[in-house]
């Protein structure tokens, strides 16, 4: 009984009332990355995988634009954009990413600024699709997240800055044409 009361005595004494708390983003833990295509690549093989972090599930997404589309479900309904991104597998069991994101109306001016094949993005948006298909070189994976928008992107994905482009399209960059050299000058003649 008494190394009970010894170990209570402890803890008593170990507890601050004046302690301040430590701040809000010390007490957070690190956010994890966004998925990326390769990661999804991986995992897509394993249903568990899918089950466990991917279906319907609220999640981030990292990759290169392929495209926007504009549509619309119903002729007078307001117009949405669906943002495309794509990987294609790298060997013969491959799995090619398909995923689709799709935005509401107020998202067009960010989503305008996109070039397709060029700009990267962050998306979050709610996982409402997550499905493997055979295909005839290997497997496809296609993921569809609904109620997308932007987000910052981390900076351990982010690539070192290149020259700053024309400010309504970003990634493109600001450097010169190549100059016209003119006509190639002429052969020289040929000595004996």
């Amino acid at each position: 009984m008494s190394a009970a009361l010894l170990f209570v005595a402890l803890l008593v004494s170990q507890v601050d009332p004046n302690r301040v708390p430590p701040p809000e983003s010390a007490a957070k833990a690190e956010e994890p990355l966004p998925f990326t295509l390769d990661d999804l690549a991986a995992g897509a093989k394993n249903d568990a995988f899918v089950d466990e972090f991917l279906s319907d599930k609220k999640l981030k997404l990292f990759g290169t634009v392929q495209g926007v589309e504009r549509f619309a479900k119903e002729e007078d309904a307001p117009k949405n954009y669906r943002l495309v991104m794509g990987r294609l597998g790298r060997n013969e069991n491959a799995v090619d990413v398909e995923v689709y994101c799709y935005f509401g109306e107020t998202a067009r001016k960010d989503l305008s600024l996109l070039e397709p094949d060029v700009s990267k993005v962050t998306v979050q948006g709610n996982c409402k699709t997550a499905t493997l298909q055979a295909q005839t070189r290997g497997l496809g994976f296609l993921l569809v997240l609904e109620n997308c928008k932007i987000v910052p992107t981390p900076a351990a994905l982010q690539e070192p800055m290149r020259s700053p482009g024309p400010a309504i399209i970003p990634n493109i960059t600001n450097e010169p044409p190549p100059r016209n050299p003119g006509p190639p000058p002429p052969p020289l003649p040929m000595q004996p």
